[in-house]
């Protein structure tokens, strides 16, 4: 038992030194797709150096623990969905799932938290205004700030070599974002693990469905009352008919 525990103690000093040799061996991507009802669709990749991943496969044997794979599909929704693939160098765990509401989609991250080290958004939060014919949509999420009291030496290396990018698609056209990464609806964020940072970015939906609708009812309210006017004019107008006397018959 005590030569499985060196062994693995030793694994783990490989992994972070390579990871030392290899900045960005690790690298996370979150895309949030949300929806006009404020639910929406995550997909979180987690791409790993391939030399990095065979010495944690290898010391999650030696440990008896269960594989990254196992704990990510155990910890993930039931309707979610789990793919791994190689490229580039890199092996991909990535899931992909859906949320009713940002409540949801902060509780599932929680739980997902507990998988790895990698830095996670834990305050997700929407603000929804409805107007007529658009509605304003706010998104704010954050991840925090590595405390280097509560991380050991090893922890805060694996973070430096750790990467964070973190994709937001919201209704309509963006307005507002804390970040020069903007495209159409959606925007990027890159994020450093040991900083932290705080995702902000506002957009406005337009109904064009109901701008179309106003617009048909008030060319037929117009229409109507114009006919209405010409009809009540032309009775105005209308030379009114004089009844000739009937001639009355001789006696």
């Amino acid at each position: 038992m005590d030569q499985k525990k060196k062994s693995f103690s030793l694994l783990v000093i490989l992994a972070i030194s390579l990871a030392l040799i290899l900045p960005g061996c690790i690298s996370t991507t979150y895309e949030i797709k949300l929806n006009l009802d404020g639910s929406g669709e995550n997909k979180q990749d987690l791409a790993i150096d391939e030399s990095v991943a065979g010495l944690m496969e290898s010391s999650e044997q030696l440990s008896g623990e269960k594989s990254l794979e196992e704990r990510l599909k155990e910890s993930m929704p039931k309707d979610g969905k789990y793919k791994k693939f190689t490229k580039e160098g890199k092996i991909h765990h990535q899931i992909t799932f859906n949320f009713k509401d940002v409540d949801e989609l902060n509780k599932i991250n929680q739980k997902l938290k507990k998988i790895s080290n990698v830095s996670t958004p834990v305050r997700a939060k929407l603000e929804r205004v409805d107007f007529l014919v658009f509605a304003s949509y706010t998104f704010t999420n954050k991840f925090p700030a590595a405390s280097k009291s509560d991380q050991s030496e090893e922890e805060e290396k694996m973070a430096d070599a750790t990467s964070i990018t973190y994709k937001l698609t919201l209704p309509g056209k963006i307005t507002k974002a804390n970040t020069d990464e903007i495209e159409k609806d959606t925007v990027t964020w890159n994020i450093n693990p040991t900083k932290g940072g705080k995702i902000e970015a506002s957009s406005q939906y337009i109904r064009w469905w109901l701008v179309i609708v106003l617009i048909v009812v008030f060319l037929l309210v117009i229409g109507v009352t114009a006919i209405g006017f010409f009809i009540a004019y032309r009775k105005l107008k209308a030379p009114t008919s004089e009844t000739s006397p009937t001639p009355q018959e001789g006696s």
